[in-house]
């Protein structure tokens, strides 16, 4: 899969999950952050599409995907980036 199609698939499932995604530029590398209630995920708008997909990647493995649909192919993509974050930490 593309990593266009991919990004577009990732904020697909972000805005089902009620996550807000805003693209800013600045000196950052981007992720998820808790504003009161509200959960949104920072991406840098100078980053390549590839550290987009990733930034991506790292804040919904952390989420609860279990009652959102998602493709079988971007699950796994999803579920491979959990497990090898784990591998990573631990």
């Amino acid at each position: 899969m593309n990593q266009e199609k991919l990004l577009s698939q990732l904020l697909s499932i972000a805005e089902q999950l009620g996550v807000e995604v805003k693209e800013e530029k600045g000196d950052f590398n981007g992720g998820l952050c808790r504003v009161d209630d509200e959960k949104i995920i920072y991406v840098n708008k100078k980053h390549d599409i590839v550290k987009k997909v990733a930034v991506l990647l790292d804040s919904l493995s952390e989420q609860d995907l279990d009652d959102v649909y998602i493709l079988p192919a971007i699950r796994e993509i999803i579920d491979n980036h959990r497990d090898s974050k784990s591998v990573q930490s631990g």
